[in-house]
């Protein structure tokens, strides 16, 4: 069966930490898609800012607001979503993030050349961070928690065969997904182009492995890594000493930063300084030139002097 005229069903968890533009944003990117044929479903996560007052002026019957009156976090949010689906194709997207308009179009084109499960893109950061990823979904990459590709398009029957997001999790949701998918034998495709740009907050990079999100791995995946153990330690000593040596390269430069910083604001002390011994000078000279003359030569010199000094200030 052909993918490219089925349904597509986005699904967009939103939580509002006070940045309603940012849902506008990524809702307009969907909306502006070249493959029309998409329904748009967003799931409210119990926020103060509900969806259904910022997206208000919103007129299209593609659009679903589902609010959650308890605070659940997005893989709650995304199984929530999924679960009132119409479509057989899903993309997990998230609400600060922009689509290109030609996502959807490119990613179906794939599916149906290639037969894949998901297919995933390439993507541009923004915000803090200007750069383009290349994640490569692999088993041992994700293993290492190396990539956390928020939006992709795939087969719901894969989503059912990995039981849905992990909802004991606050975090990290979207690896475990991938694990499960990868560790059953589901395919994925990648298109390596920049098909849309993701929000990278400076808080929230993260260069090397996190050791955290992979002790949550093995413990739920426990064979995958029983079976892959070797493949898995090359890989994350390789990613681990790429890290090393990012960030000791950055130390360096911060290091250098700081020192030219701290010069500049020795100078900046020094000019400050300098700049009050004048104001001193002039006060001083200015009570000079108010005392009464001891003749009328010297007042006359006075007021002259006082004029040209005034004039040049």
């Amino acid at each position: 069966m052909s993918t490219r005229g089925q349904l597509v069903s986005v699904i967009m968890p939103y939580f509002s930490f006070g940045h309603p533009d940012l849902l506008v944003s990524a809702v307009q990117s969907v909306l502006d898609q070249t493959h029309s044929n998409f329904e748009l479903i967003v799931v409210d996560d119990a926020s103060q800012l509900p969806a259904q007052e910022v997206l208000k002026d919103f007129a299209d019957d593609r659009i679903t607001i589902i609010r959650q009156e308890e605070r659940k976090f997005a893989a709650a949010g995304r199984n929530r979503g999924i679960s009132c689906a119409q479509g057989d194709l899903i993309v997990p997207f998230d609400a600060d993030d922009i689509l290109l308009p030609a996502y959807l179009e490119k990613v179906l084109q794939r599916m149906e050349k290639t037969g894949c499960d998901a297919v995933y893109t390439h993507f541009q950061a923004f915000e803090d961070w200007d750069f383009i990823v290349k994640p490569e979904i692999t088993l041992t990459k994700v293993m290492c928690a190396r990539y956390s590709v928020n939006t992709m398009l795939y087969k719901r029957s894969m989503y059912e065969a990995v039981g849905g997001y992990c909802e004991n999790l606050q975090r990290s949701e979207d690896i475990h997904f991938l694990l499960g998918a990868l560790s059953r034998g589901f395919r994925f495709e990648c298109i390596e182009e920049p098909l849309w740009n993701y929000r990278k907050h400076s808080r929230g990079r993260v260069k090397g492995p996190n050791t955290k999100v992979v002790s949550s791995l093995a413990k739920y995946y426990p064979e995958a890594f029983h079976e892959h153990l070797h493949e898995f330690l090359i890989e994350y000593e390789e990613i681990f000493w790429t890290a090393m040596t990012d960030h000791l390269a950055g130390l360096k430069e911060r290091e250098k930063v700081y020192r030219e910083n701290g010069q500049l604001k020795s100078e900046t002390e020094r000019l400050e300084r300098e700049i009050e011994e004048l104001k001193r000078d002039m006060s001083k000279l200015e009570s000079k030139l108010s005392e009464p003359p001891a003749n009328r030569s010297a007042s006359a010199f006075a007021k002259l002097f006082k004029t040209a000094f005034n004039f040049n200030r």
